[in-house]
């Protein structure tokens, strides 16, 4: 399977106004899935940069930039190779060096869904509202299983 090619990606993103389907730079294969990463004509999304990358549109040269968000999804919701788009060199080591860094920030052990608002293989950073409720949930947990690790034979008082 060729990586570093885009395809058209299936399901409609964006706006009421701006619905799409827009092409994806795959740039990871797991069993059924694609990791992607988005093409996209603005320098940032949020407070977020983009990559900066030459368009890899043939015969266009507006800006072009790639999300820094790498995503999965099925194999089916894509569509084949767009011939006319090719990243050049220099733009597949910008990204290499993009996903080699997000790779060093992996969590110990390798798992990355370690919390309920974790999703996707890369980790999300914990805010103090998001870490809260991971701590929240751990105690819910908890305090769950206590519950239903009563000894049997004691009764509340009153009860027959």
């Amino acid at each position: 399977m060729p990586l570093f090619v885009f395809r058209r990606y299936k399901k409609e993103e964006g706006g009421e106004s701006t619905k799409a389907k827009h092409p994806k730079l795959i740039v990871d294969e797991q069993n059924q899935d694609y990791g992607f990463m988005g093409l996209t004509k603005s320098p940032k999304r949020g407070n977020h940069n983009n990559i900066k990358i030459d368009n890899p549109q043939k015969n266009n040269t507006e800006d072009s930039y790639i999300r820094k968000e790498l995503r999965y999804d099925n194999k089916k919701y894509f569509g084949e190779i767009l011939t006319d788009y090719v990243l050049s060199e220099k733009d597949i080591e910008k990204i290499l060096e993009f996903l080699e860094d997000k790779k060093k920030k992996q969590p110990i052990g390798g798992s990355f869904k370690q919390c309920s608002h974790t999703t996707g293989l890369l980790p999300k950073k914990h805010t103090k509202t998001n870490q809260r409720s991971c701590q929240a949930n751990k105690q819910q947990k908890t305090q769950h299983k206590s519950r239903n690790n009563k000894t049997p034979g004691k009764s509340k008082k009153g009860s027959r």
